[in-house]
């Protein structure tokens, strides 16, 4: 945006360069030229959202007729990527399944820029309730729990992608290339060519290269009896060669079609004690629980959250 004198001259005296929806550059041309930022003034609104999921319906459908696409895209994001990462495989989600978020809405000039804090969230899959409940303990980083004071952050995401969709599940299957029906020891996940992959867990890299079948494969050991496989990669990541060290939610290579495979996806196997099983029903290692000492402090924060998301239902 350019301002200019209201003289005849029409001379520019400032150029104002929006860099965000919440900052911007101003470039001042009178006198000596002068370089300043600013922030436009932001209000916020807490915000309650409940649904349910339709047939052939989704979460980010659910929310979308309920908030700005932009909103319902970026809450979405933190739900499924954040919050419920080790608790939920939202490409799983099923008609009936329900929702209620507790969060921060912010606006400039009376229009919704972006979301702030998630204070609560309650999501019901398959009829079984799994609270969150926003908490910081003061010497770690800021996680969510649910009302027994658990952290739902686990030893394992339940997806190496980011919300996407599963094309195939664990178990038996007719193979898409031979026709021949045979074990399925894994979960595909549909996905565009050069879709970030993610390890599930930390552990070192014990094979980054082509591997048959699999194509371009990673195969990661995590600490005790658990290694996963991420295959058909269409390219690695440099942080992924074998002997690496990776942490949980790094990125370890690219989707992609190589090896045997008929489409662009991604191929995940979990292996207990080196025997594939579906890691959809292990029972993984939690996160460190709640500390004794902050567990009133938690207490008093879970309970005005319930108040809030019990009212919104009522």
């Amino acid at each position: 945006m350019v301002f200019c004198s209201k003289d005849s001259n029409n001379i520019a005296i400032c150029f104002v360069y929006h860099q965000s929806k919440k900052k911007y550059i101003v470039f001042d041309f009178r006198d000596s030229i002068n370089v300043y930022k600013g922030e436009k003034k932001i209000t916020r609104k807490n915000i309650t959202v409940s649904g349910t999921i339709e047939k052939g319906g989704s979460l980010w459908r659910c929310l979308d007729r309920k908030l700005e696409s932009e909103t319902a895209s970026k809450l979405v994001d933190v739900l499924a990527n954040r919050i419920y990462a080790w608790t939920f495989d939202f490409t799983h989600i099923q008609p009936n399944d329900s929702f209620i978020v507790y969060f921060e809405e912010e606006y400039v000039n009376g229009e919704s820029i972006d979301i702030g804090k998630i204070y609560a969230a309650s999501f019901t899959h398959k009829g079984k309730t799994t609270n969150a409940f926003r908490f910081q303990e003061q010497e770690n980083s800021l996680d969510y729990f649910d009302e027994k004071g658990n952290n739902l952050r686990s030893a394992f995401l339940v997806s190496p992608l980011s919300f996407t969709r599963v094309s195939s599940s664990f178990g038996k299957r007719k193979h898409p290339i031979s026709g021949k029906w045979k074990n399925h020891n894994g979960t595909d996940y549909a996905a565009k060519t050069g879709t970030p992959v993610m390890t599930t867990a930390s552990g070192t890299v014990t094979h980054s290269s082509s591997k048959g079948g699999y194509g371009n494969c990673v195969i990661v050991k995590h600490s005790g009896k658990f290694s996963t496989l991420y295959a058909h990669l269409s390219k690695f990541e440099s942080g992924a060669r074998k002997g690496s060290y990776v942490k949980q939610g790094d990125i370890i290579g690219y989707v992609g079609s190589t090896g045997y495979s008929t489409g662009p996806h991604l191929h995940y196997e979990f292996f207990l004690y080196g025997k594939q099983v579906d890691h959809l029903k292990q029972d993984l290692p939690p996160s460190l629980p709640l500390k004794k000492e902050n567990t009133e402090a938690f207490e008093k924060i879970r309970d005005e959250y319930i108040k809030v998301l019990d009212n919104f239902v009522k």
